[in-house]
């Protein structure tokens, strides 16, 4: 109720976060019946949320989503569609890639929804979109992503990491940000002679202290054991499946 009715917009997007939290099927059925909430910022909170559900009806809903006149509900639906894992996802995204828009937000949402679709196929499109001449904004967010994608799909690792080493050289101060922040993510102890020696040779002091956090990142990474880390999706996945059987429980006792 307070999704589909309370009068001031951070309520319901507070409530489609705590929704999408529970992974339950009643609060995807909430989430999907309110998919046109005449508020954008709550329809962007809605798209974010049914990122948590991985079925096909979910996909075809953020499909549509698509075609919101906001940017912002457009990208993190994209997002939210690799999240699902959706097949037809991969062509969706690839077309959204190309699709201009204000900063790039709708492409360097396909790029996040690119990484969250652990597909190896996403490798090359997120590579040419963390060079030029993509634009500033685009690069960074595939260099996020590609940094996200190796970690998700073990094959790829390596090609990650000599895509983001070349990035550690981009002209611009964000992507490089960005590049040190991939490299924590994929955690890939390949990467920590560059970045040991561009904690020491950086022009910018804030990237030397970057470089040296990524280091010291991957470094405590080492020490979890790597079944520990593939274990993460599978127990996401236990958690939305314990969610349905409660509530399957809850309505044989109410019956």
């Amino acid at each position: 109720a307070a999704l589909r009715d309370d009068p001031f917009w951070g309520v319901a997007v507070e409530v489609a976060s705590a929704l999408g939290a529970t992974r339950a099927p009643s609060a995807r059925d909430a989430l999907l019946a309110n998919l046109a909430h005449p508020s954008p910022k709550v329809r962007r909170a809605i798209a974010g949320a049914l990122g948590a559900f991985r079925d096909a009806g979910v996909a075809g809903a953020l499909l549509v989503l698509r075609d919101d006149p906001s940017y912002l509900v457009v990208a993190t639906s994209l997002v939210a569609l690799g999240k699902t894992r959706d097949p037809r996802a991969f062509d969706a995204l690839t077309t959204a890639l190309q699709m201009p828009s204000w900063n790039d937000v709708i492409a360097a949402g396909a790029a996040g929804g690119f990484a969250e679709l652990a597909d190896s196929r996403a490798l090359e499109p997120l590579l040419a979109a963390a060079r030029p001449p993509s634009g500033e904004g685009l690069r960074r967010a595939a260099t996020r992503a590609l940094g996200r994608l190796g970690s998700l799909v073990e094959p790829l690792r390596g090609a990650v990491a000599d895509a983001l080493e070349r990035v550690f050289d981009d002209g611009s101060y964000l992507v490089r940000v960005s590049a040190y922040a991939a490299a924590e993510t994929l955690g890939d102890p390949r990467l920590l002679g560059v970045l040991d020696r561009l904690a020491r040779l950086e022009a910018d002091g804030r990237l030397r202290r970057d470089a040296a956090e990524a280091a010291i990142r991957i470094r405590e990474g080492q020490k979890v054991p790597a079944e520990v880390v593939m274990l993460r999706e599978d127990v996401d996945k236990l958690r939305s499946e314990l969610a349905s059987l409660r509530e399957k429980l809850d309505e044989q006792k109410t019956s």
